[in-house]
């Protein structure tokens, strides 16, 4: 199970740990996130520390946002691998950006998704 932390502060959403099980409740104090899991009453400590990286991969942008057809990304090169994932966590289109950074949506349900790139960044975007 994955467990994304959605900053309402910058809007990013950042994919901070794979492999929960079951979690149920978190908790964050300075730098530090605390998350308790109900299956053998495991608590995990993650360091969520901005780091430089996390700067840079603020350039990344999706327009239009909302879209019907296609999703237009800037900030990367060609060749970036990506990830677009449900609400539910459920793995809907996998690809990569070709020459004109465009991602066909149109086989896709509408909808809030998230998508995220082989760099780590993580966005989210409405299909109309």
């Amino acid at each position: 199970m994955h467990f994304i932390f959605y900053n309402y502060v910058s809007g990013q959403v950042v994919d901070v740990v794979t492999g929960l099980t079951n979690p149920y409740s978190i908790l964050t104090k300075q730098n530090t996130l605390y998350i308790a899991e109900s299956n053998g009453n495991k608590i995990s400590k993650i360091d969520i520390t901005l780091s430089v990286d996390e700067v840079q991969k603020e350039k990344v942008k999706l327009f239009p946002n909302s879209s019907s057809r296609y999703l237009n990304v800037s900030g990367f090169a060609k060749n970036e691998k990506f990830r677009i994932i449900s609400l539910t966590g459920k793995l809907i289109l996998v690809g990569t950006l070709l020459e004109d950074n465009k991602i066909d949506l149109t086989g896709i349900n509408s909808g809030v998704y998230f998508i995220k790139f082989s760099n780590g960044t993580v966005k989210k975007f409405v299909k109309q």
